[in-house]
Parts: C-alpha cells; sequence; structure tokens
C-alpha cells in the first residue's frame, strides 16, 4: 500500500497525477490519501476509485497525535509513505519511523520565511526531517534551503503539479 499524505487542497491537486502515474506504474498497488482538512479531503475524494481517480484510493483524516498516527500506521502497515510539498508534520514521522515505514517528501519546497519558522524548532524539525528516506526539491533554491535542516538524499525533480504532466503527455 501506498500512503500518500496531502495536506490542503493544493497538495491534493500535486498528488493526483502523482497517484495515477504510480498506479500505472505499480497496478496492483492499493493507495490511501491523507488530509489534515476538509477541503483537502473533499478535493480528495475524487482520486478514488469509485469516482473515476485512481484505483484503491481513499480519503481519511490524519491526526498529529504520535500515538494516533501510530496507530494507523501499524493498523495500515503502508509500505511507503509520500508526503507532499512542506508538511513536516513530526508525530507523522515520528510514528512512521516506529512502524518501519520508508518516508518520502516530494514536491518539496521550502521558502526563506518557511525555515526561519523551522529554526525556532530547529532541534524538533532537524529530528523529523531525519525520519525522511528521500527528499525531490521543486528547485536547487529549495535544496539547499532543505539540506539545512535535512541530511540525506535530496534531488531536483521540478514541480509535481506541472512537470508530471509534461512528462506524461511528452
Amino acid at each position: 500500500m501506498i500512503w500518500v499524505h496531502a495536506v490542503s487542497v493544493g497538495e491534493t491537486r500535486a498528488a493526483q497525477p502523482l497517484i495515477e502515474a504510480l498506479a500505472a506504474e505499480f497496478p496492483a498497488a492499493s493507495f490511501v490519501l491523507t488530509h489534515n482538512d476538509a477541503d483537502g479531503s473533499r478535493r480528495g475524494s475524487g482520486c478514488g476509485g469509485d469516482s473515476g481517480g485512481s484505483p484503491g484510493a481513499s480519503v481519511t483524516f490524519p491526526t498529529i497525535s504520535i500515538a494516533l498516527c501510530g496507530v494507523s500506521c501499524r493498523r495500515r502497515r503502508p509500505d511507503v509513505g509520500i508526503i507532499l510539498e512542506t508538511e513536516l508534520w513530526p508525530a507523522l514521522l515520528f510514528a512512521a519511523r516506529a512502524a518501519q515505514v520508508p518516508m518520502l517528501l516530494v514536491n518539496a519546497r521550502l521558502s526563506e520565511q518557511s525555515l526561519a519558522r523551522a529554526k525556532r524548532w530547529e532541534a524538533l524539525i532537524r529530528a523529523a526531517a531525519q525520519a525522511m528516506t528521500r527528499v525531490a526539491a521543486q528547485s536547487e533554491a529549495d535544496r539547499a534551503r532543505i539540506a539545512q535542516l535535512y541530511t540525506g538524499p535530496i534531488e531536483v525533480l521540478g514541480n509535481l503539479k506541472f512537470d508530471l504532466r509534461r512528462l506524461r503527455n511528452s
């Protein structure tokens, strides 16, 4: 099972072509699409198998409680988790690490302002970031800022909202 975490509407829009590409590449895979807000969940409901989207996708609401995230990880047993853009929820990442779920941050971006905020809580954010397996940044500038908090592999792959559609159409 592939777990995709897209917090709100913007991330959900980026998740949809990713889920479609992964479903085409791994037809036997099932998907869980999670959100932190109701608007993202409403948008994500269109990604489900019953509503014309990717096969097996469903929408649920995670919490930011380590205990509840841990229960969800152990119950669902995802093979991999994919977080979109900038949502480094420490509870979610710590629970995934405890459940031995490899986590990827894709379409990653980090503004100067967000980096400054993260540095206020640097020890916590660094610890959460180290729970990730890999990062795919949108740009070289994003890679440089992310590297100030995360010491693992960071690739620059562009913006999912635009580049994945362009690659699939070529």
